[in-house]
């Protein structure tokens, strides 16, 4: 069946962003369940109707990054930097992705802006302290 969104874009309209952020909501209603394949069609559907849609770039990425496919977590991450760069959060979580690519300085580097942008950002700085040790 399709949803409000689907209807909506087959008539060339714009989606209503209050629809998109429920779908959005049971994206992530559906993530904290582990129902992770329900979690990304949601999300997949807010993307196709708001491809700009930070939090959906973010928890896609999350995703992928649960299921161990880190480049492509490492993209959406990327891309939801790309459109807000001040979410501590996505440098965190991207961080943990370059750090699992064994890309430590990039992880490195992750955890340093989330920690510019949230100085309290305890896993960022606990994450960032491991990623040294396992450097030396």
């Amino acid at each position: 069946m399709k949803n409000i969104i689907d209807i909506l874009g087959s008539l060339g309209e714009k989606p209503d962003p209050a629809q998109v952020q429920r779908l959005f909501e049971e994206g992530l209603a559906f993530h904290r369940q582990d129902e992770l394949e329900r979690a990304m069609a949601a999300y997949e559907q807010v993307l196709t109707a708001m491809p700009d849609h930070v939090g959906a770039l973010h928890h896609v990425g999350i995703v992928a990054f649960q299921a161990g496919n880190y480049q492509i977590a490492a993209g959406y991450l990327r891309s939801a930097i790309g459109i807000d760069p001040a979410l501590a959060p996505v440098h965190y979580d991207l961080g943990n992705t370059y750090k699992e690519l064994g890309q430590y300085e990039n992880a490195l580097q992750a955890y340093a802006s989330a920690l510019a942008l949230d100085a309290n950002h305890l896993e960022a700085c606990f994450n960032r302290a491991i990623t040294l040790h396992e450097m030396q």
